[in-house]
């Protein structure tokens, strides 16, 4: 992470038991306020790991 940088919001997304990418994706659209996070227009920054049907998602506002 560049430390210049500034960031606002900060969204974090954790889940397990998932066979595929995209079922994680369908249980978070199913999750109001995990689907609030995905559909945010400030959110611009991110990043996903998933291994062994365990899933993160990192996502970030910048902030001027």
């Amino acid at each position: 992470i560049n430390a210049k940088l500034k960031y606002g919001i900060i969204g974090e997304m954790y889940i397990i038991d998932v066979s595929t990418p995209q079922n994680a994706i369908t249980w978070w659209l199913g999750s109001p306020g995990h689907k609030s996070t995905l559909e945010m227009k400030e959110m611009v920054y991110g990043c996903a790991y998933a291994s062994d049907g365990t899933g993160v998602v990192i996502l970030a506002e910048k902030k001027n």
